[in-house]
């Protein structure tokens, strides 16, 4: 069957409809790990775990005598290698999505996809 304007334009309001369902299944995640985050003292907790530089070669380094939020979480299980800084980062960056879900004004987040890059290894 020829795609039609009509048709094409069917297409992308079911697409737009989807979006919106996608957008609420995020806000609702997201709105669940904020109240872990600061149930579980989730920032205390990664602030307080063994850190190391990393070497040029993307290993790990020898680990920090005290942790250092610049420096690489070495605790095993994590999907990539990330420092409690960018963690802090990346929780307010998607912490603004249920913020502006809700209607409320949400500040400019520059660097955000960059973040997000870093995030999921782009």
């Amino acid at each position: 069957m020829t795609a039609t304007p009509q048709s094409q334009a069917i297409g992308v309001v079911n697409q737009y409809l989807a979006a919106a369902q996608l957008l609420v299944n995020l806000n609702d995640l997201l709105t669940d790990l904020q109240e872990q985050w600061t149930d579980d003292q989730v920032a205390n907790i990664i602030g307080a775990m063994q850190t190391a530089p990393l070497n040029a070669d993307g290993s790990l380094g020898t680990p920090d005598g005290s942790p250092n939020s610049a420096h690489y979480l070495t605790a095993a299980g994590l999907s990539r290698s990330v420092t409690p800084a960018f963690v802090s980062s990346l929780v307010t960056v998607l912490g603004t999505i249920p913020t502006l879900v809700g209607g409320s004004a949400v500040p400019a987040q520059g660097g955000m996809r960059q973040l997000l890059d870093e995030a999921i290894g782009s």
